[in-house]
Formats: C-alpha cells, sequence, structure tokens
C-alpha cells in the first residue's frame, strides 16, 4: 500500500520477536530506502549483504556509503561488476568514477567513464558523467567539452530528457560563472529547443541575463554519486508505462530517485518522485514532495499547481480551490494556472 513508515514500524515490532527472519528484514530493508531512510537502511544493507535476494539494491547502497566514509578500498570491492546486467555494470562504474574523484582522482575518474564500454545508450551518461566530474574537479575545459557533446546529441537525450536538461543547467551555469554570458544563453537555447517553453529553463534564462552566475550544480562525490542515480532513475521513469511489470518498475524508479534525493536533495527529484506518488495513487505523499520544492526553485510553479490538483484528490475542496486562486494570483501571465484550475472545476462537477 505504499505506506512505508507504518510497514517499518511493523517491521521493527516483528524483528523484536524474530530478529533472525530474514524476510521481514529484507522487507525493513526496503521500506527504508523507498522512505527516504538512507542511513538507517544502510544498516540493514549491511546485515543483508550475503542475501542474494537483495543483492543488486544492499550493493549499491553499501559501495555509496564507502564512498561517503572515504573508504574506496572497500568500494571498489563492493562495486567492481563483469555479470551480464548492463544497467548495473553502467551505474556501478559511474559510482566507481566519482570515489575516484573524491580521492582527488578526477583524470583517472574520467578515464573510467570514457572507457565503459556498452550499448549506444550508454552515450549520455557517460558524457554527463563525465562532464560533472570535470566541473566538480575545477576542469573548465573537459567539463565544458564533455558537457556540450551531452546536449549536442539529441537523439540520446530524448532517452534521458532529465538527464539531457540537467546538462543544459551545467553548462550554462559553467559558462555564465566563467563571465561568458553569451555562451551560457546559447547552451539554453539549445535546452529551448529541445524542450520548447519549458519555463523553468526560461527563468533561468532570465537570471543569466540578469547578470547571475550560478554555482555549478555538483560540487562533490556525494552529489555526483546523487546524478548518477537521479540520471538512471528519470531515464527508466520514461519507460514505466510500457514496462511489463509496472509495479515492479516504478519500485526500481522510486528507488534510484528517493536514494539520490537522500543523498544530495534537489527539486527535480521531488517533482519525478510527486509524480510516481500521483501515478500509484497517493496523493498525500506527492503532496509531500511537492512541498519540497524550494521557493526559489525554477520547478516551484510546477510543484504548486500539481500540489493544488492533489489536495483536491484527497477531498480538500476548498483548500485547492484557494491554492489555485492563489497561484493564479500570483502569475497572471502562466496559462497553466487557469489550466489547472479550470481541471478542477470540471472534475467537481
Amino acid at each position: 500500500d505504499y505506506d512505508y513508515p507504518t510497514a517499518i514500524e511493523l517491521y521493527r515490532t516483528a524483528l523484536k520477536y524474530d530478529p533472525g527472519n530474514v524476510e521481514v528484514r529484507e522487507r525493513l530493508m526496503i521500506c527504508l530506502f523507498m522512505n527516504g531512510d538512507f542511513d538507517e537502511g544502510v544498516i540493514e544493507a549491511e546485515r543483508l549483504k550475503d542475501d542474494p535476494a537483495v543483492e543488486r539494491i544492499a550493493t549499491i547502497a553499501r559501495g555509496i556509503e564507502a564512498i561517503r566514509k572515504k573508504d574506496y578500498t572497500k568500494a571498489n570491492t563492493l562495486l567492481k561488476y563483469d555479470g551480464p546486467n548492463e544497467l548495473d555494470r553502467m551505474v556501478n562504474t559511474l559510482l566507481m568514477a566519482w570515489g575516484l574523484q573524491s580521492e582527488g582522482k578526477s583524470a583517472e575518474a574520467i578515464k573510467m567513464v570514457e572507457k565503459l564500454s556498452g550499448p549506444e545508450w550508454y552515450g549520455i551518461f557517460k558524457n554527463y558523467s563525465a562532464g560533472l566530474i570535470a566541473g566538480a574537479s575545477g576542469d573548465v575545459e573537459t567539463a565544458r567539452r564533455k558537457l556540450s557533446e551531452t546536449i549536442a546529441n539529441r537523439d540520446e537525450g530524448a532517452s534521458a530528457t532529465d538527464s539531457y536538461m540537467r546538462a543544459v543547467f551545467a553548462l550554462a551555469a559553467l559558462e555564465a560563472k566563467a563571465g561568458n554570458q553569451q555562451k551560457a544563453l546559447d547552451a539554453i537555447a539549445v535546452g529551448e529547443e529541445f524542450a520548447p517553453g519549458y519555463l523553468p529553463l526560461q527563468a533561468f534564462r532570465k537570471s543569466i541575463e540578469a547578470g547571475a552566475k550560478p554555482e555549478f550544480p555538483v560540487k562533490n562525490a556525494t552529489e555526483g554519486m546523487a546524478s548518477v542515480l537521479f540520471s538512471v532513475g528519470g531515464a527508466l521513469n520514461q519507460s514505466v508505462a510500457n514496462a511489463p511489470d509496472r509495479e515492479s518498475a516504478q519500485d526500481i524508479v522510486a528507488f534510484y530517485l528517493v536514494t539520490s534525493y537522500a543523498l544530495a536533495p534537489s527539486a527535480d527529484a521531488a517533482v519525478l518522485l510527486g509524480g510516481l506518488a500521483e501515478g500509484i495513487d497517493k496523493p498525500e505523499r506527492a503532496i509531500e514532495w511537492y512541498k519540497r520544492v524550494p521557493d526559489d526553485s525554477p520547478l516551484r510553479r510546477v510543484s504548486e499547481l500539481q500540489l493544488g490538483l492533489n489536495l483536491a484528490n484527497t477531498g480538500k475542496i476548498e483548500e485547492a480551490r484557494t491554492h489555485l486562486k492563489a497561484s493564479i494570483t500570483a502569475e497572471p501571465g502562466d496559462i497553466r494556472g487557469y489550466l489547472a484550475y479550470g481541471s478542477l472545476l470540471s472534475d467537481q462537477k
């Protein structure tokens, strides 16, 4: 029923009476991760490190924790993967690369990413990750080259739109910070052509035109690992509707996105998680995620409108009306506010 807090409480109670029950502990670990309790989930992952049933999730979590604790030997042992699963091989390699970056070995990290061989769809993740590693390490030239390569390939971007747009923002921020306002605007223009009418990018353009010089979006290995998980979760989310087992697919997407958010909270992860909650008819949970979007985020407008619609889905009709009316008053030129309010009114009729 996706009520993770209640499930966590019940599983913990059960383990007090039967601490050796592996199945209950597996469920507890999964619920902790899905609820965003990464630190507590890792404790259970260590206890289940020899359990093949949850090996995939436990290994990723333990590897991330090892990097956070700067235990790179353990991280490399855990994350080194030569198996047949192409997604696992890519995710683990990218996480290992961030481990190298945190050791101050950014050049080695980028080489590790570049040497990663696999299917064609690896391309956007490799270029984007290499660009972030370089940018977080102060290598502006390599970051510029890799991020430019990322946004130059729209076909790859179509399969991972969230990563593509993040690359646009990253490149624009890099150029603006370096004093290259026009180059920053050029990067934004590429993004606008890829996603016409994307309001967060329009807001970002206005800030750059006003002289803003935003910080590079990823500054350390923890944020870098979060970006890996977000990129994969976002890409998988695009194919959830066509998955043979939609529920299991949604759970995998949620694991990547929630873990990403737990490591480094981000507005776009919160919005995607709000959408996932809507997809499983959990408006209260969707509202919780939308409320986490910061006031100064370009995605705040999107989250506010979705929050209003989800208030209606919980039966709080008057509160939803008040909320959406306020959204229209705040930005009367944004047609989406009228559409959201109209949708609310038509549903009530």
